[in-house]
């Protein structure tokens, strides 16, 4: 008896769907939507969803029941949702299914070219008041100082200009935090360990080592031998969060979207927030190392 496997199984599930989505498209003129299929996703341990794929859909590219959001495999069988350029073409985003709400990667709409302008009346001349004086910005004064504190001459009182700077997360001045972005050959994607929070990192799905940002460097966690990656991470726990608490690590939240911009302009796959269970791989051999 030959068994086959449950990606197999999907590979043959949705290439069968396509083909008699085709065969629907020669028949019938309206709109041909095949049975929703539920496919797995290998970045998430245990997640999974259903797909289906109309007649107008390109090839490789599927809708999901949820939501019709566009999804399409990577070259390591990863669904990534898609989104919508000028012109109407799709394209990866790189943001796993199943990471963030797809409903913010929509592409904005394309601007409609403008009206032209009504051809002007004659009109009697009217006298036009001058418009009123723009208000002047109020000057902001520092409070004097408490008892006891010395201040240099003429900082009391001083006007001070307010400006605003551009906020920058304090990991993208990290030098030590931005080797990650060399490492193509360990790392494929990035997420955020929903307890403790922090940024983790590794590569496929059977990673050999993961890493995980410890407020100063990335910790580096190899599964023993028999451990699977994610019973490897769960393990390290307390490690990791003893060596956040060390170095006064805590992760804001505010910080997440930028990083994940900066996961995809890297060239790798963002996963949003994920538990060590997520992450998926069969227990390491280390015989083969």
């Amino acid at each position: 008896m030959v068994h086959i496997s449950a990606k197999r199984w999907a590979g043959i599930a949705l290439g069968a769907l396509a083909w008699v989505g085709a065969m629907a498209w020669g028949v019938e003129a309206q709109t041909y939507i095949a049975e929703p299929v539920l496919v797995t996703q290998p970045a998430y341990a245990g997640l999974s969803f259903y797909v289906y794929r109309p007649y107008n859909m390109p090839a490789g590219w599927f809708v999901t029941r949820d939501g019709n959001y566009p999804v399409i495999q990577d070259r390591g069988g990863v669904w990534v949702y898609g989104y919508t350029v000028e012109g109407g073409a799709l394209v990866p985003s790189g943001y796993v299914v199943g990471s963030v709400d797809p409903r913010t990667l929509a592409s904005p709409p394309v601007p409609q070219p403008p009206l032209p302008a009504p051809a002007p009346q004659p009109r009697q001349p009217q006298r036009v008041a001058p418009p009123p004086p723009a208000p002047q910005p109020q000057p902001q004064f520092l409070p004097p100082p408490p008892p006891g504190v010395m201040v240099p001459q003429g900082c009391a009182g001083a006007t001070v200009p307010m400006v605003s700077a551009p906020y920058v997360p304090s990991w993208a001045l990290d030098k030590n935090f931005l080797e990650m972005s060399h490492w193509s050959r360990l790392v494929d994607r990035v997420a955020i360990l929903h307890r403790p929070r922090t940024p983790v990192a590794w590569k496929g799905d059977n990673p050999t080592v993961l890493f995980a940002w410890t407020g100063r460097h990335w910790y580096a966690i190899r599964p023993a031998r028999g451990e699977t990656p994610a019973q490897a991470l769960e393990h390290r726990l307390y490690d990791l969060l003893m060596m956040m608490r060390q170095n006064g690590m805590v992760w804001n939240d505010g910080e997440t979207p930028a990083l994940a911009n900066q996961a995809l302009l890297w060239g790798y796959l963002w996963l949003g927030s994920v538990a060590p269970a997520q992450v998926g791989g069969p227990p390491v051999d280390l015989s083969e190392r």
